[in-house]
């Protein structure tokens, strides 16, 4: 199958087979927890957690598990939220 796209226009994706390392867009394996049972939510460690770009709209907005978008201070590349380890302390200045 053949998709024809600008991929000069891709930005913010981790899509190694799809992106280069221009545009803010990764091209490290994402680490999905169970890519081929349809898991995309990310592993510890994985290089999208915290490397999206925040937009205002995101402040109220929820991930496709109905989670916060952002949990961290940033929010992360996918369409899944990381949440913070157990005990985990954040403070919000």
């Amino acid at each position: 199958m053949s998709y024809a796209a600008n991929l000069g226009r891709l930005a913010w994706s981790c899509a190694p087979e799809l992106t280069n390392a221009s545009n803010a867009n990764i091209t490290a394996d994402p680490l999905f927890n169970a890519r081929d049972a349809g898991d995309f939510t990310l592993q510890a460690g994985s290089p999208c957690i915290n490397a999206g770009l925040n937009a205002n709209w995101m402040i109220e907005a929820v991930d496709l598990a109905g989670r916060p978008r952002i949990q961290r201070g940033q929010v992360d590349l996918g369409a899944y939220e990381t949440a913070p380890p157990a005990g985990t302390v954040i403070l919000i200045r």
